[in-house]
């Protein structure tokens, strides 16, 4: 990245923060230890971009910058593009009206590789997390909200246990996706009472106030209300009040960064398309717009897709 773009600061977070790899990082570059709430009034990080003498991109991921960018609409003229990694950041960029171009790499095919062993993750986290207290996956109601990518592989893993989830998505097509590829669908509200284990897997936000009062009583939900909360057990949070109770897992941050998940070399092909569309950028090459959303060209993904396979199939890394 340092090569395409000289680095000016480095904005760890917090939940995916390894402190071997952030110590050897820190040698050579700077760090600017901001939470996601404090970016919008963050005055060193205002300066950064302010008296920064070149235009910046930001390599953002879970859409860290979509408010500052409009809170400060000023200072981002400094901001060229945003290249950005994630569908909840996608969704966020994907309605704001900013003179800051923003490309995406959350719905490419090759995110697709690293999104299925999210979902692996993730059920892998849930089925340790629940054996701590005492509980089986394989034995309990499985509900997923959202069936894109990273919900599609929570089905299929859980499938591969001989788990039958019940799958609810907004989008009729992805609930026959759902059908077809061996789960249970179901209404909304249906599946808030009857889940013993409920993931949330929209890229958005998944339940309000009202879903919260339909939960089934001590069910589990992975992903700061009326509720009264308690830590029950480490990373198991017991929201209630006189309708009902239910556990929280980490107080519904991602848990798949608890037990070191692992994408394996499949990383790389998102990280190769995001230097890779930092450097088109740069030379002002034409992307791909979609609802005002740049995105590298097939033809270029299948090159990066190429080069992967030979460099990682071959065993060469």
């Amino acid at each position: 990245m340092n090569s395409v773009c000289p680095i000016l600061k480095i904005i760890p977070k917090p939940d995916s923060i390894d402190s071997e790899t952030m110590n050897q990082i820190k040698e050579e570059y700077d760090f600017l230890p901001i939470t996601r709430e404090e970016i919008n009034s963050n005055m060193e990080l205002q300066e950064i971009i302010k008296n920064s003498e070149k235009d910046i991109i930001i390599f953002d991921i879970g859409g860290y910058f979509s408010q500052f960018i409009i809170k400060h609409k000023f200072i981002s003229r400094k901001i060229k593009f945003i290249i950005e990694d994630t569908e909840n950041g996608y969704q966020k960029y994907e309605n704001i009206n900013s003179n800051t171009k923003i490309l995406s790499v959350a719905r490419s095919v090759l995110k697709e590789n690293e999104d299925y062993l999210v979902g692996e993750s993730i059920v892998f986290s849930a089925d340790a997390i629940l054996r701590n207290v005492g509980k089986v996956l394989e034995y309990m109601n499985c509900g997923i909200l959202g069936y894109g990518k990273i919900g599609s592989s929570i089905g299929r893993h859980l499938l591969q246990m001989g788990i039958k989830p019940t799958v609810y998505d907004c989008n009729p097509i992805k609930q026959i996706e759902a059908f077809n590829r061996m789960c249970d669908i179901n209404n909304k509200r249906d599946i808030l009472t009857n889940s013993d284990v409920l993931f949330l897997a929209t890229g958005n936000h998944s339940l309000n106030i009202h879903d919260f009062r339909k939960l089934k009583n001590g069910s589990y939900i992975f992903l700061e209300t009326e509720y009264d909360i308690e830590e029950v057990k480490k990373h198991i949070f017991k929201y209630s009040n006189n309708n009902n109770f239910f556990y929280l897992v980490r107080k519904g941050n991602a848990v798949n960064f608890l037990h070191n998940a692992v994408m394996d070399n499949f990383i790389h092909l998102v990280r190769s398309e995001m230097l890779v569309s930092a450097q088109l950028l740069l030379e002002n090459k034409n992307l791909i717009e979609i609802n005002k959303i740049l995105e590298l060209d097939y033809y270029t993904k299948q090159k990066i897709g190429s080069i992967w396979l030979n460099i990682f199939k071959k065993g060469r890394f």
